[in-house]
């Protein structure tokens, strides 16, 4: 038993296994691997998992700069996205008004991704979601949104639900990579439509 200046004794516990270390997703139903995000999207899990107050937030992270992004197509998916960027919170659902949403970004599968392309028009919006995100999360935000890879970022401004203006950044396709002559996988469609869901 070692003993401490002082006099103050203490144990030491051996544990027969290493310990498991679960995600804060969910205590009850912890997201650990790809295949439980595919069963999140499938109903499996129960959808309070997925949904964005159950990620509590660290109180640590009130200490941490973040950034205010501007999700559509398949990142609206809440598990998606935070599969992806773990310390992402959902703020709320949004339009970016003078654009439109597009399957028309080219992608390395041989198939059509989202694009918020711009028209000018009034009457055009992409419906989407805002999310904070941690700064130091952030570069794991550009690889899962391609940027340099057919994508590039910009600053928009997009409209809460009480019609406020809030400053965004988001990704847009690269004028280069479109191309209105292929379809969108059925999958890919299925995980926009998860995250129309999801709002």
């Amino acid at each position: 038993m070692p003993e401490q200046p002082g006099g103050i004794k203490f144990f030491v516990a051996k544990s027969p296994r290493p310990p498991v270390f679960v995600s804060r997703l969910s205590a009850s139903r912890p997201v650990r691997c790809y295949a439980d995000f595919q069963r999140t999207l499938r109903g499996t899990v129960p959808p309070k998992d997925a949904t964005p107050t159950a990620l509590k937030r660290d109180p640590s992270q009130n200490l941490m700069s973040t950034i205010h992004y501007f999700a559509y197509g398949s990142n609206m998916s809440t598990p998606r996205l935070r599969y992806r960027v773990p310390g992402c919170r959902f703020e709320f659902v949004a339009r970016l008004p003078n654009y439109e949403l597009c399957f028309h970004k080219r992608s390395n599968d041989g198939s059509m991704k989202c694009n918020a392309f711009k028209t000018a028009e009034p009457t055009d919006a992409v419906i989407g979601c805002v999310y904070e995100i941690p700064s130091n999360q952030k570069p794991a935000l550009d690889r899962a949104e391609g940027l340099g890879a057919g994508y590039h970022e910009e600053i928009v401004h997009v409209l809460s639900p009480k019609g406020g203006e809030v400053v965004v950044c988001t990704y847009i396709a690269d004028a280069s990579f479109i191309d209105d002559s292929l379809q969108p996988y059925s999958w890919y469609k299925n995980f926009v439509l998860a995250g129309a869901e999801n709002m």
